[in-house]
C-alpha cells in the first residue's frame, strides 16, 4: 500500500511553513557565576492499614510506598531525579522499584533510568523505557534518541487448572531516534523505533502460554506548523511492519507503504505474521479572540501497533469539526464538535459500524455572583453490512443522549463567604432494536444541591449536599439518595486542619429498601515547617441490610504520611 497523493502534499506543505528564526546564544561564563551546587525536591513516604468484615478485602491489610522527586544542580545543570519503592506484589514479584533521571543543560537533555519518553504519539508515545537516552535542540535543530527495555522477562507460573498465577512476558528492548528541523511552534520531524522480543529470555512453549516473540519496526513524520499568526497545522503520519512471530517460517506478501520502505531492511525476521499498517492524524484550526474553528481527520489502520506506545484504538476513521466562540467580552462562552466516525476499514469484519458525535457546551455568567454552564451531547452508533449480511435480531442501532446545567451562586464578604450549588445531569441510551432493548434501554437522572460557608474570623468551614440518583432499566429502577455533611476547621496559625465528614446513602430496588451506607471520615494535615507536614487520613464504611438478600459489611482504612520538602 503506497501513500496517497494527499499525504505528499501535507507532508511537503508542512515543510515549507518552517518559519521564525532561534538564536544559537549559549552563554557558557555564567556557569561560574552558579551556586557549585543545589539540591530541591519532595520525598515523601505513606503507610496505609485495611480491614474488612462481611466482605472480601479489596486490598492488603498493610502497604507502604516510599516516593521521591529530587532535583539536583551542579554549576547550572539540572538532574531531576525520580523513584518510587513499594513492597506490593510482593507474593511473587520483586518490589516495585524505578529510579530514574533526565539531567540538562540549556538546549541538551538526557535520560537515565526508568523515564517516560514521548517523541510522537503514533510511535514513541510515553512508553515506560529502562535505559538512557538524549534529546539536543542547539537552535532549530532537533535530535533525540533512546534505548533501553520496554518490559522486563516474567517467567510463567501456572495453576493446577491451566490459568496463570503470573502472566508470562518476553524481554522486550528497543530505540528510538529522532532527527528534525525547527520550533516549538514550527517544526518537522523523522523518527524512527526499532523493537524487538528476546525468544530466550523466558522458557516457554507456545501452546501453553500463548505468547509468541515478536519484532516491530515503525517510521513516522511528526509535524506542527503555525502561520499566518492565527492558523495551526498539524500532522503525524506513521508506519508500522509487526512481526507477531518471529518463529514462523513462511515467507511474507506484504506491500510496504513508501515511508516505511526505505527502512525495511532493518526488520530480520519478515514472514507471514509480519502485517503492514499505517496511522495519519492530520488538523488545521484558525483561531482569533472571539472565534475559532478546527478540523480533525484521523485514520487508523486495524491491528496498527508500535511497541513504543501501550495501546491504539485502531480501525477507525473519523472526521472532526470543532468551533468555539466568545460574546459580551467573554461573559458568554460557546463550544461544539460534531464528527462522523466508522470501522471496518478494510471490509474484513462481518459488520460496519458508523458513529456521529456531536456536543455543545454554553457557560456565562452574570455580575460577579452568579456562574453557569450547561452541555449537551448526542452519540449515533449504527451497523451496515460488512462480509455477510447483518442479523437484524442483532444489529445495533443505538443513541446516547447527554445533558446537564450547572448553577452556581456565591456571596463573598470580610466575615462570611457562602457558596449555593446546583447540578443536573441526565443521560439516556435508546435501543432502536426491539431485540436488544430490554436489555439496553436505560435512562439516569443525578441531581445534586451544595453549600459552602466559611467564617473567615473562626477559620471554620462547613459544607453540606443532598444526592440523588435513579438509574432506570427496563426491568428495574435503582435509587441511591442522602446527604453529605462537612466541617474543617484551621488551627495553629493555619499550619494545622481538621476534617470530619459523614454521609449517609439509602439504596431502593423498584422502591424497595435494599441497604444503607454510612461513612464516617476524619482527615488531618500539619505543616510543622516549611519543610515537614504530616497527613493522617481514618474512615469507616458501614453497611446494614434492609433485606435478607443483601449482607452487611463494615471497612476500616487508615493512612499516615510524611512529606518532606527541601
Amino acid at each position: 500500500m503506497k501513500a496517497p497523493n494527499y499525504l505528499k502534499i501535507i507532508i511537503g506543505v508542512s515543510f515549507l511553513l518552517l518559519v521564525e528564526e532561534v538564536g544559537y546564544g549559549q552563554d557558557l561564563e555564567a556557569i561560574g557565576q552558579k551556586k557549585p551546587l543545589t539540591l530541591t525536591g519532595t520525598i515523601s513516604a505513606n503507610a496505609m492499614f485495611f480491614n474488612a468484615e462481611g466482605r472480601p478485602a479489596s486490598r492488603e491489610k498493610f502497604t507502604w510506598y516510599f516516593t521521591g522527586n529530587p532535583i539536583l544542580e551542579l554549576y547550572g545543570v539540572t538532574l531531576p531525579f525520580s523513584f518510587t519503592v513499594s513492597e506490593q506484589q510482593r507474593d511473587f514479584r520483586q518490589p516495585f522499584n524505578q529510579f530514574g533521571v533526565s539531567p540538562y543543560y540549556k538546549w541538551a537533555k538526557g535520560h537515565f533510568g526508568y523515564r517516560n519518553i514521548v517523541f510522537s504519539p503514533f510511535t514513541l508515545g510515553g512508553h515506560t523505557i529502562a535505559g538512557a537516552g538524549l534529546e539536543l535542540t542547539p537552535g532549530k535543530l532537533r535530535f533525540g534518541f533512546m534505548y533501553g527495555r520496554l518490559f522486563r522477562a516474567v517467567q510463567a507460573i501456572g495453576n493446577p487448572d491451566g490459568t496463570f498465577v503470573q502472566t508470562p512476558t518476553f524481554k522486550r528492548n528497543a530505540f528510538s531516534t529522532k532527527i528534525g528541523y525547527g520550533t516549538e511552534n514550527n517544526f518537522v520531524d523523522l523518527i524512527m523505533l526499532k523493537g524487538h522480543d528476546d525468544e530466550n529470555s523466558i522458557n516457554y512453549t507456545t501452546t501453553e502460554a500463548e505468547i509468541t516473540p515478536a519484532e516491530n519496526l515503525v517510521v513516522g513524520i511528526y509535524s506542527k506548523q503555525q502561520f499566518l499568526e492565527k492558523f495551526r497545522f498539524e500532522l503525524e503520519l506513521a508506519q508500522s511492519l509487526y512481526t507477531s512471530n518471529i518463529n514462523t517460517v513462511q515467507p511474507d506478501t506484504i506491500d510496504e507503504g513508501t515511508l516505511i520502505k526505505p527502512f525495511s531492511s532493518m526488520v530480520n525476521h519478515k514472514n507471514s505474521s509480519t502485517t503492514y499498517s499505517s496511522a495519519l492524524e492530520t488538523s488545521l484550526g484558525y483561531e482569533q479572540e472571539q472565534l475559532g474553528l478546527r478540523v480533525k481527520f484521523r485514520k487508523v489502520d486495524p491491528n496498527y501497533q508500535s511497541m513504543g506506545s501501550y495501546f491504539f484504538q485502531n480501525d477507525l476513521r473519523n472526521i472532526t469539526l470543532e468551533p468555539h466562540a466568545k460574546f459580551f467580552n467573554s461573559a458568554l462562552q460557546a463550544s461544539g464538535s460534531y464528527g462522523y466516525q466508522t470501522d471496518n476499514l478494510d471490509g474484513a469484519r462481518e459488520s460496519t459500524t458508523k458513529r456521529k458525535i456531536g456536543s455543545l457546551n454554553v457557560s456565562g455568567r452574570l455580575g460577579e455572583k452568579y456562574t453557569g454552564n450547561i452541555f449537551y451531547s448526542n452519540y449515533d452508533i449504527g451497523q451496515a453490512a460488512g462480509k455477510i449480511a447483518l442479523d437484524t435480531l442483532v444489529r445495533v442501532s443505538q443513541t446516547v443522549k447527554s445533558w446537564g446545567m450547572l448553577h452556581n451562586l456565591m456571596w463573598s464578604g470580610d466575615e462570611l463567604t457562602h457558596t449555593f450549588m446546583i447540578n443536573y445531569n441526565n443521560q439516556t441510551l435508546t435501543d432502536r432494536n426491539p431485540t436488544t432493548a430490554l436489555y439496553t434501554n436505560y435512562n439516569m437522572d443525578t441531581w445534586l444541591a451544595s453549600y459552602y460557608a466559611t467564617f473567615n474570623a473562626a477559620k471554620i468551614s462547613i459544607s453540606g449536599s443532598y444526592t440523588t440518583t435513579q438509574f432506570e432499566l427496563p426491568s428495574q429502577q435503582t435509587k441511591i439518595k442522602g446527604p453529605t455533611l462537612g466541617i474543617t476547621k484551621m488551627m495553629v496559625n493555619n499550619t494545622m486542619s481538621v476534617n470530619l465528614m459523614w454521609s449517609s446513602m439509602a439504596y431502593t430496588i423498584n422502591d424497595v429498601k435494599s441497604r444503607n451506607i454510612n461513612r464516617i471520615s476524619v482527615n488531618s494535615s500539619y505543616r510543622v515547617s516549611r519543610k515537614h507536614r504530616f497527613n493522617i487520613r481514618f474512615y469507616i464504611n458501614k453497611s446494614t441490610k434492609e433485606t435478607d438478600t443483601v449482607m452487611p459489611f463494615k471497612e476500616t482504612k487508615g493512612d499516615i504520611g510524611y512529606a518532606y520538602t527541601f
